[in-house]
């Protein structure tokens, strides 16, 4: 009759879903679409439709429980994929992009963040666009009903605004509850992510899983990672963890053992030989050239003397690095060959004490402090717990399909918006 009616349900259902629609909401979508056709000859006040076949004429008692029973049907549908759509699909489209793009945890929570923006602001431009349609439909349902009869027509006209500006006012306060109820949601969830953290941070594969099942799961993991060849890998690991902090030790003790400490020793003492002749023949040298020079004792013989010494000395620094490299290398090419061995040897000797006695220490406890990581009893009561915050997304659609349901309604007698 011209009062825009199912397309308020489907259009703020569907807010900003054309973009996307994953999995079961694109399935939600069509069975209620279809559903909503029949919602809105109920609102039309049409009865021609409630006629079962092979029956007489249904009674006004059964055609209101059937039209009841088509809201109900309506209500859950709608509700299932309003929940959908607000938090399973959020989590799941944040998922596959973490998955993509391998998302930190910080990373995939501002992901989340921002479908859940984008969302409150795709259901804010459907407030603005229902109401501008929705009015422009109802004053053309205005014109159609009450034709020439003018009083009718103005009051219908007047009902429309009224009825469209506290519709745009109260879907516009919804988007600012759908903002809460996304800070509530995001509440929850690091509440029970630090129930993972606190009380099962090994296995994160059991955070889904009821209790009884999570506590087999663990059980066994703990299993497979308890038996002897298990354990072993896992001392391999340690030890490769804490190698590089014992490598000084053993490159100390191989210097002294193949003899290149000596010999670098003995490289230092060429290098520093050398240095003291470069820097006698430097010192002669200037000496030399001050003598030379015309007028020895003027300012211009005194000035080529000090950068003579400064040149000479700079000369110096640069030959002893060189033949301290060089003497170095002469060491490393004699006695590299058992230096490593050394090396080679003395790790391969203290990996074998230490997988000894690391197995000796972490076998017989292995399955206790396994368990130890995965507490599950008390993940779930944590979970449980967090849980039982509330259901802000449940309770949201809800409150929105009373919204839209109490804002669709229709005079049966005259069609007019009831305001």
């Amino acid at each position: 009759q011209g009062h825009v009616v199912v397309p308020k349900v489907v259009q703020c259902w569907r807010s900003g879903t054309e973009a996307h629609i994953p999995g079961i909401a694109m399935r939600v979508a069509l069975p209620l679409a279809a559903a909503a056709a029949a919602h809105q000859l109920r609102l039309r006040g049409n009865a021609t439709t409630a006629e079962e076949p092979g029956s007489s004429i249904m009674t006004p008692e059964n055609i209101k429980k059937k039209w009841d029973s088509m809201d109900q049907f309506l209500e859950i549908m709608f509700v299932v994929g309003c929940r959908q759509k607000h938090r399973t699909d959020v989590a799941g489209e944040a998922r596959e992009k973490m998955l993509a793009n391998k998302l930190t945890i910080a990373e995939f929570e501002k992901e989340i963040e921002d479908i859940q923006h984008r969302n409150a602001k795709e259901l804010k431009q459907a407030c603005g666009e229902i109401t501008a349609n929705g009015k422009k439909k109802c004053n053309m349902g205005c014109q159609h009903r009450w034709g020439d009869k003018m009083t009718d027509r103005v009051a219908c006209n007047a009902k429309c605004n009224t009825a469209y500006v506290s519709f745009e006012k109260t879907c516009l306060g919804k988007v600012d509850n759908l903002k809460d109820t996304y800070e509530t949601i995001n509440q929850i969830t690091k509440n029970q992510n630090k129930c993972f953290h606190n009380y099962c941070p090994e296995f994160p594969e059991v955070y889904t899983m009821e209790q009884e099942k999570a506590a087999t799961t663990v059980d066994t993991r703990c299993e497979a990672r308890c038996t002897d060849e298990a354990v072993e890998q896992n001392c391999e690991k340690k030890f490769t963890l804490r190698v590089d902090f014992t490598m000084a030790t053993v490159e100390e003790k191989c210097n002294g053992e193949s003899g290149i400490k000596q010999c670098m020793s003995e490289a230092g003492t060429t290098a520093d030989t050398a240095d003291a002749t470069c820097k006698t023949d430097g010192a002669k040298k200037c000496e030399d050239d001050l003598d030379a020079c015309p007028e020895k004792d003027s300012d211009f013989c005194k000035t080529r003397k000090k950068e003579c010494d400064i040149k000479a000395q700079e000369q110096c620094k640069k030959n002893y690095k060189t033949t301290l490299a060089a003497e170095k290398k002469k060491c490393q090419d004699k006695e590299g060959q058992d230096f490593e061995k050394c090396k080679t040897d003395t790790l391969k000797t203290m990996k074998e004490e230490y997988i000894t006695k690391c197995k000796a220490e972490d076998g017989p406890t292995c399955d206790k402090n396994c368990h130890k990581k995965c507490k599950t009893e008390k993940l779930s009561e944590c979970v449980e717990n967090a849980k039982n915050s509330g259901t802000p997304t449940h309770d949201w659609c809800s409150y929105m399909w009373n919204f839209l349901s109490e804002s669709s309604q229709v005079d049966k007698k005259t069609g007019d918006p009831v305001v």
